[in-house]
Order: structure tokens, then sequence, then C-alpha cells
């Protein structure tokens, strides 16, 4: 019962903390303004590393996915962070997990390296990252383009499962599938969840 509760309380906790971002949501085309996040592990990523240069080359689609271990929609969802870390890792793009829903940085170390997480997860102890991105919920995702313009917005996987296959829909798995292709992403916004 106490477990119930205390997840409960935490659910509710990420519902209302989210109702304050959930306005700063940015738009499909909105260039994410360049911000500095350091990893787990020490090291230091700014967004603007991944952009383009003048003459439009060197730029990395960016993946940005939000979730926090402690949420079980976040736990939920560690499969698929490992699914599109790898497709992102075979095509020159950059997957980055970010935690800032409560853990400390100690926790979510001790947690990634138990489950062996392949990708780098940065640390946002302000609040910053989540604040400017709207992430008012575990799971939401963002795809930045080579120049940092958002191309897709929302959740990592359909909330419920397909009618046709019975499984979840890959929204952020397709949606770079298509970037990498050299294709406009199909479905660039869906609804959060978490």
């Amino acid at each position: 019962m106490r477990k119930v509760l205390a997840t409960s309380i935490i659910a509710a906790l990420f519902v209302v903390t989210g109702l304050a971002y959930a306005s700063d949501a940015p738009k499909i085309g909105d260039t994410v303004d360049d911000h500095v996040l350091k990893t787990i592990e020490g090291k230091t990523v700014k967004l603007s590393d991944f952009r383009n240069d003048k003459e439009g080359k060197g730029g990395k689609f960016v993946v940005l996915t939000f979730w926090s271990y402690k949420c079980p929609t976040g736990k939920r969802m560690m499969d698929y962070n490992e699914k599109v870390a790898e497709f992102c890792r075979e095509n020159d793009a950059v997957f980055l997990g970010i935690s800032s829903y409560g853990e400390t940085k100690d926790q979510v170390k001790e947690y990634s390296k138990k489950k062996s997480v392949s990708y780098s997860i940065a640390y946002d102890e302000d609040q910053s990252i989540v604040k400017k991105l709207g992430a008012n919920v575990v799971s939401t995702t963002a795809i930045l383009d080579k120049d940092g313009k958002v191309v897709y917005y929302g959740s990592l996987v359909s909330r419920k499962d397909d009618k046709e296959t019975g499984a979840k829909v890959p929204h952020v798995l397709n949606a770079m599938k298509q970037l990498v292709a050299g294709k406009e992403v199909s479905k660039s916004e869906t609804t959060t969840f978490g």
C-alpha cells in the first residue's frame, strides 16, 4: 500500500510540475537556443556542437529524451531508448537521455551502470533544459535537425498498442529513419505521457 501511495504521489508531482512547463513546449520548426549540459560522466555537451557550420556541413540529428528511473513509464522506456540510441550510433546521430525529475546524479549514475545503459545521460539539476523544451512529463522527446530546429516533439513511443501489430508505435525511431533517409518526418508531433 505504501508503495502504491508513494508512486501516486510521485506521479502527481510530475503532473503538477509538468503543468508549469507545458506552455513552453517548442513548435515544430523552432530553433532551440544553445544549451550546455553535463553528462553524469562529467563530460560537457553543447547543443550547438551538433549544428551545421556556416557552409551547412557537419551537423547531426539530435534526439533528446527526458526520463526518470523512478517513474514507471521511464523504466518501461529503457528498452526503447536503447533501440533509438543504437540507431543513432549507426547513423552518425546523437542520442542524449536527460534526467531531471528528482533523482540525484549519483542515483542516476548507479542506475545506469546497473542497467548497462549504452548512451550518454545528462543531469539537468536545475531543470533548465526541461523548462526550455517544455518537457512536462517523462518520456517527452525532441528531435533537432542539423540546424538545431525541432522536427519532432512528443512521446518516444505510442501510449497504446497498435491495433494491427499489437505493439507500441515507435514514433521517434520512425522519425529518425525518415530523417536519415532524407525525408521529412511524417508525424512530427505526438501526445506525451508519463
